[in-house]
């Protein structure tokens, strides 16, 4: 066998043993024989076993035929991913909804490379999952990795932000002018990825969705507002601001039902003080970012969850529950009749 063609041999020896084994199934020397001959390779045994003998001396473990084992298989190293950790990691790319779907399947294919064939298709049975509404952006990795890179070099932004129209089409804010902001951090929650950042003509921190970014460029410029981060507590920021909009942050008591303990804990922290009030409720107080979302997630458990103080928040929910009983109640509809 030519020098050429011996390094053709070890590579496709290799992707052999990383697709068609595992450490449950593998190749007998026919199958290992017959399937490089469809490379148009014709190696004899003692070519195969000095490929074999490199492979291991390359680091590679390669378990060889053994009392009923009759074939060869590649098994995993210690430090190397494992079958379900690499499902796991599936699961959490097909769930996630700040990407596309076609990201999402893009990524998916990847993780498959990974394993052998025969575990690949239960990587695709395993990430049937509930229906999620996924991200219509397809490049959100790309501006998940220039934001990262900004911030590591300290440098500035620009970008286009939109929202999507009713015939879901890309509408620009700020009538599609390029924001230009100093990022200093990324931020996930409730499935989304955000930017904490300070626009170059404000002196306050905004947070931007970022599969709504479009166009990010690094600029070759420094950062600026290192003094309005370094105010930021960035736990107690996620903790009070619900799903990323602004509101007036303000200590709020609530009074809950005691099932509901897990769900204010969940919510808040478990660093939440909670006192008995009388034998079915809870009372707590905690810093909440006081705007419609916080409202709208609060009516969700009806009477079993309210405002308590201060009078100003507990107002604002209930002008918001008489305005929309209001709409129901009006008997027409705004828009349409169906």
């Amino acid at each position: 066998m030519t020098y050429g063609k011996s390094k053709l041999l070890l590579l496709h020896m290799l992707r052999l043993f990383q697709t068609e084994t595992d450490e449950n199934e593998g190749l007998s020397m026919e199958q290992l024989k017959t399937a490089l001959s469809q490379k148009g390779l014709t190696p004899d045994r003692k070519s195969i076993y000095a490929c074999i003998d490199a492979l291991e001396a390359f680091g590679l473990e390669i378990s060889r035929p053994i009392g009923k084992q009759k074939d060869y298989r590649l098994l995993k190293a210690p430090d190397e991913l494992e079958l379900s950790e690499i499902k796991l990691l599936c699961d959490a790319v097909q769930a996630s909804r700040f990407l596309s779907q076609a990201k999402a399947n893009q990524l998916t294919r990847k993780l498959e490379r990974l394993v052998s064939r025969r575990q690949a298709s239960s990587l695709r049975r395993q990430v049937i999952i509930s229906d999620r509404v996924k991200s219509m952006n397809n490049r959100v990795c790309y501006n998940v990795d220039a934001l990262h890179t900004a911030i590591a070099s300290d440098s500035q932004i620009s970008f286009r932000y939109f929202d999507y129209s009713m015939s879901k089409k890309r509408v620009y804010r700020h009538g599609g002018k390029r924001y230009q902001v100093s990022p200093f951090a990324m931020l996930y929650n409730n499935d989304k990825y955000y930017l904490l950042a300070v626009p170059c003509d404000e002196e306050q921190m905004r947070t931007y969705r970022v599969d709504k970014l479009e166009g990010v460029e690094i600029l070759n410029l420094p950062r600026e507002g290192q003094e309005i981060f370094a105010t930021v507590d960035l736990a107690a920021y996620t903790q009070v601001t619900f799903s990323m909009y602004a509101g007036e942050t303000v200590p709020v008591t609530m009074q809950f039902s005691n099932d509901l303990l897990n769900v204010a804990m969940d919510r808040f922290g478990h660093q939440i003080t909670v006192s008995r009030h009388g034998e079915d409720h809870f009372r707590f107080t905690t810093k909440v970012a006081v705007s419609p979302r916080f409202y709208g997630w609060l009516f969700s458990f009806g009477r079993d969850a309210q405002i308590i103080a201060p009078g100003w928040v507990r107002e604002g929910m209930q002008q918001l529950l008489q305005e929309t009983l209001q709409s129901y109640a009006s008997g027409s509809l705004t828009d349409t009749e169906t």
